[in-house]
């Protein structure tokens, strides 16, 4: 092990290859490790700003309530100058992270990147996973097998965008917002107040329900919906082999091979629908039944729904 010291008398580095290392610095920082190669830097002044191991197995906890559980892998993390981390990088057969923010990550089979702002607000995580569970400190939580994943996090601390192509996926967000779906290709985004704004997605099964009530139901096949403002539903649009969709206002389409486009006004009120279908069972809040085999429909209402 090779340790150096400033003119201060602090550490500035501790590299070693070690078969087990317990290392605690005078503030507050532990280490406990075996099998392992480790870097650590530190500033002038001892605040510690880049530690990178390869280890068979590691134990972390900085002074700020970072804690990291590492086994077979290599990782990365950077601090910035008021000692919140500033990235995390890593190629590891189990990960075991909760930041200071109460962020927690666990995984395994992983390649992951995380990157937070200068004040340690999350901004970025991305990953290629065997098996992830992840849950943030405003109560998102995503599980994903097998796929990779990115989350992008706006400056208040909501997601502003989950994208994904994953063998399954189950996602809930801090709004009530729940996706279950295997075989998936997901682009989900989110304005600055975290409203969900547009999702789309090419799916072996889809399983959705939003904050409103509205539920989707999709078998093989791509489907993209937008929001206004108010969080209502403004368009559905599809081509799936089987659709099963209840809105809020208890409009029900339930359709096999079906292209479909569907139009809300801003306050939920059903414009139009229209579909290409094998099968159609659709009925209205207004109490409009329609059953179609094998053709094209077009509806449209009025602004009193009719």
């Amino acid at each position: 092990m090779n340790v150096n010291y400033n003119d201060s008398g602090n550490i500035s580095s501790l590299t070693g290859s070690i078969e087990r290392l317990n290392y605690t610095n005078a503030n507050g920082d532990v280490i406990n490790a075996t099998g392992t190669n480790v870097n650590i830097n530190y500033s002038e002044n001892g605040q510690l700003q880049n530690a990178s191991a390869s280890v068979g197995n590691l134990n972390y906890q900085n002074n700020k309530g970072d804690k990291i559980d590492v086994t077979n892998g290599s990782l990365n993390v950077n601090y910035n100058d008021n000692g919140n981390i500033s990235s995390l990088t890593g190629s590891i057969e189990r990960l075991n992270y909760t930041n200071a923010n109460g962020d927690v990550i666990n995984a395994t089979g992983t390649n992951v990147n995380i990157n937070y702002s200068e004040n340690g607000q999350l901004q970025n995580a991305s990953a290629s996973v065997g098996n992830l569970n992840y849950q943030n400190n405003k109560g998102d939580k995503i599980d994903v097998t097998n796929g990779n994943l990115n989350v992008n996090y706006n400056d208040n601390g909501n997601i502003s965008s989950l994208t994904g192509s994953i063998e399954r996926l189950n996602y809930t967000n801090a709004n009530g917002d729940v996706i279950n779906a295997t075989g998936t290709n997901v682009n989900i985004n989110y304005n600055q107040n975290g409203q969900l704004q547009n999702a789309s997605a090419s799916v072996g099964n889809l399983n959705y329900q939003n904050n409103k009530g509205d539920k989707i139901d999709v078998t093989n096949g791509s489907l993209n919906v937008n929001y206004n403002d108010s969080g209502n539903i403004s368009s559905l649009t599809g081509s799936i082999e089987k659709l099963n969709y209840t809105n809020a206002n208890g409009d029900v389409v339930n359709a096999t091979g079906t292209n479909v486009n569907i139009n809300y006004n801003q306050n939920g009120q059903l414009q139009n629908a229209s579909a290409s279908v094998g099968n159609l069972n659709y009925q209205n809040n207004k109490g409009d039944k329609i059953d179609v085999t094998n053709g094209n429909l077009n509806v449209n209402y009025n602004d009193n729904g009719l």
